[in-house]
């Protein structure tokens, strides 16, 4: 064994967990938002799907799991950014109410 000190962290009564701070949950949502939304974006093309766009489909739709799996993939993107964005909103607003 070396001379090196292995830090184990725990997180007891006094510790909250690293995902209930409001900074990291706003900082992964809208990491997973954006990412996300690209991946997806480039799977519909590649699909071909038309429900989330009709006007721009033309016409073309793919498979219904296809279709199914884009929207879904879309719609947890919205939650996402919407719930990263009132928590940032929320962030900036106590920072308001402190500086006043």
């Amino acid at each position: 064994m070396s001379d090196e000190q292995i830090v184990v962290r725990r997180h007891g009564a006094d510790h909250a967990p690293p995902w209930s701070r409001p900074k990291a949950v706003a900082y992964w949502t809208a990491l997973y938002g954006t990412y996300a939304n690209w991946a997806l974006t480039t799977l519909a093309a590649v699909f071909g799907t038309g429900a989330m766009s009709p006007i721009l489909a033309a016409g073309r739709s793919a498979h219904a799991w296809q279709e199914r799996l884009v929207t879904v993939g879309f719609m947890s993107v919205g939650l996402a950014i919407v719930a990263s964005s009132i928590v940032i909103l929320w962030g900036l607003r106590r920072t308001a109410i402190s500086n006043s």
